[in-house]
């Protein structure tokens, strides 16, 4: 898995987890959660691992898993609102 796949994989594990503990669900929301944690730590690793990107540079210019991760958490284009 790529670092945004984790990230992604941990926010719908919690989701999961939030919805097993609420519905009364046999799938234990304790090990949704311990398992999305794995991913989030997974997906925290790897985008550490990532140098920065001046957010005034094209999108086109971004290496292609800085355009995945901006996309996996839905950060816009464009420099940061003032």
């Amino acid at each position: 898995m790529t670092g945004p796949e984790h990230y992604l994989r941990a926010q719908e594990l919690a989701a999961e987890a939030a919805s097993a503990w609420t519905s009364g669900s046999s799938v234990s929301p304790v090990v949704l959660a311990a398992i999305g944690q794995i991913h989030a730590t997974l997906a925290l690793a790897a985008a550490t691992a990532l140098t920065a990107v001046s957010p005034l540079s094209p999108r086109e210019s971004y290496p292609a898993e800085v355009r995945a991760w901006r996309d996996a958490a839905g950060t816009p284009d464009g420099p940061p609102p003032s």
